[in-house]
């Protein structure tokens, strides 16, 4: 029997392998952007509590806060907005781009505890800071029969 070396790129068209490795780096950058910009991108959030609050931190750099809505509905809170791309600038050529463009939502079920009316939201250097009181435990007790 007779080792044969194995070769898996022996019939790769020529012209794919003339191609610059630097077309190629190009071709690929591009696409992952064009691709990133329709699916939009997921921010960061931190979930925290206290005993008194429920606070929510999204990491919304470069964000204005007229992109940003927020809505409750039936306990389930939404965060939606757009981070809007710079214009092209003509004659320069990007070697990479990592920053997210596009839309996005978060979706966050709440618990029955919390007060719907005291949502407060701030928006400061890129941070939406969420803070949500929670109600009160109810009490249960024993209720004597006379």
């Amino acid at each position: 029997m007779t080792l044969v070396r194995f070769r898996p790129y022996r019939e790769v068209d020529p012209g794919l392998v003339s191609r610059s490795f630097s077309d190629m780096i190009d071709e690929f950058f591009s696409d992952a952007l064009e691709s990133r910009e329709r699916t939009g991108f997921k921010p960061a959030v931190d979930v925290n509590e206290d005993n008194t609050h429920y606070h929510l931190q999204v990491s919304l750099p470069g964000i204005k806060k007229e992109d940003v809505k927020i809505n409750l509905d039936d306990n389930v809170l939404h965060i939606s907005g757009e981070r809007h791309r710079k214009h092209k600038e003509e004659n320069v050529k990007y070697h990479m781009v990592e920053t997210s463009y596009g839309k996005f939502e978060r979706a966050f079920t709440l618990p029955d505890n919390i007060d719907s009316d005291s949502i407060k939201a701030e928006f400061k250097d890129g941070m939406l800071n969420l803070s949500i009181e929670k109600k009160e435990k109810k009490v249960s007790k024993e209720i004597s029969i006379k």
